[in-house]
């Protein structure tokens, strides 16, 4: 997730739709490259990816296009957003389920929650069913365990209807672990600039 500043949003948007999420696309390993904008929450815009396994990071298509060697362009970019934040991991809650299995998503909410540890996923993945399941506005519910540079967490995403919004959940539901959730943001999917169906492409 991240978030440029106003004098690069051009730039910005051209980076990602023409280089970066096709780059990734099409990178082994990579099931789904999609990108959402932030209708409540901080930063604007995140991208999701489905990786066929976490390790796909750590591999020899992925780094050709990270790190030490990312893009002029790249470098040019990546340095001056602000909200950058990259959160990986296996997917716990429901096994393989990729974006849209259920339904085509009007929106994607995202929540974090941290300063837990490993032992405390089963509870997780309970109350956070509980909460969003039942919701008929609610089409899917995943969740994935992070350790990224050893900050771990869960990270649990929504996928529903376009009229869904967190502040109409009841996430007293969630007890105690509602004091751990510290990023809720939701989400419309993006279209890319430029793109309008039958007229141009």
């Amino acid at each position: 997730m991240m978030q440029p500043p106003e004098s690069m949003e051009e730039e910005f948007q051209d980076w990602y739709d023409l280089e970066h999420i096709p780059e990734r696309a099409c990178c082994e390993g990579f099931l789904s490259a999609l990108r959402f904008v932030c209708l409540d929450g901080f930063p604007r815009y995140v991208a999701v990816y489905d990786l066929a396994h976490p390790d796909v990071l750590k591999g020899d298509a992925y780094k050709a296009i990270s790190g030490t060697k990312f893009s002029p362009w790249s470098k040019r970019i990546l340095p001056r957003v602000h909200g950058q934040k990259r959160l990986d991991g296996p997917q716990i809650y429901p096994g393989t389920a990729r974006y849209g299995d259920a339904g085509a998503p009007g929106r994607m909410g995202l929540l974090r929650l941290s300063g837990l540890g490993a032992e405390d996923e089963d509870a997780v993945i309970a109350v956070l069913r509980q909460t969003f399941e039942a919701r008929e506005d609610v089409l899917q519910l995943r969740l994935w365990r992070s350790n990224y540079h050893g900050e771990f967490c869960f990270v649990g995403m929504v996928e529903a209807e376009a009229g869904f919004r967190f502040d109409a959940v009841d996430l007293s539901q969630m007890g105690r672990y509602r004091r751990n959730v510290d990023l809720l943001n939701l989400y419309s999917p993006y279209w890319r600039r430029g793109i309008l169906t039958g007229v141009f492409a």
